[in-house]
C-alpha cells in the first residue's frame, strides 16, 4: 500500500517579507513562495513551525496579500527537508500547499 501524508494546519504567519520566485528547469514560468506558519496546539506548548510552500497562482496571491501575524488555514501534503550544518543533521517539516484560507482573527487573547 502506498502511503500519503495530507494535513490541515491552522496557525499564524511568521514570515515578514514573502518573496515570490520562479521555479527552475522545465517549470521556470511557475511561481513559488515559502511561508512559515506557527501552529500552537495548546496554550503553553512549544510552538510547531511548518514551512508552507505555495505554487502557481496560489503563490502569487499569497505573496501579494498575506502579512505576518495573520491567522491562516492550509491544506496540503507533508514532506521533510533535510540538511547538514556544522556536522549536525537537521530537518524541517514542509507542507506543499494545495488549499489556503484566511481565518478571522477573532478577539485578542483567543
Amino acid at each position: 500500500m502506498k502511503g500519503w501524508a495530507d494535513v490541515e494546519i491552522g496557525g499564524h504567519v511568521g514570515t515578514a517579507d514573502i518573496k515570490l520566485r520562479s521555479m527552475g528547469g522545465d517549470h521556470k514560468d511557475k511561481a513559488v513562495c515559502d511561508v512559515s506558519i506557527c501552529a500552537n496546539v495548546n496554550k503553553g506548548d512549544k510552538p510547531l513551525w511548518v514551512k508552507g510552500v505555495f505554487f502557481g497562482g496560489l503563490a502569487e496571491m499569497v505573496a501579494k496579500n498575506v502579512k505576518k501575524g495573520e491567522p491562516v488555514h492550509i491544506r496540503g501534503r507533508l514532506r521533510t527537508e533535510e540538511w547538514e550544518k556544522d556536522g549536525k543533521n537537521n530537518f524541517s517539516i514542509v507542507c506543499e500547499v494545495s488549499e489556503f484560507h484566511f481565518l478571522s482573527s477573532g478577539t485578542k487573547g483567543e
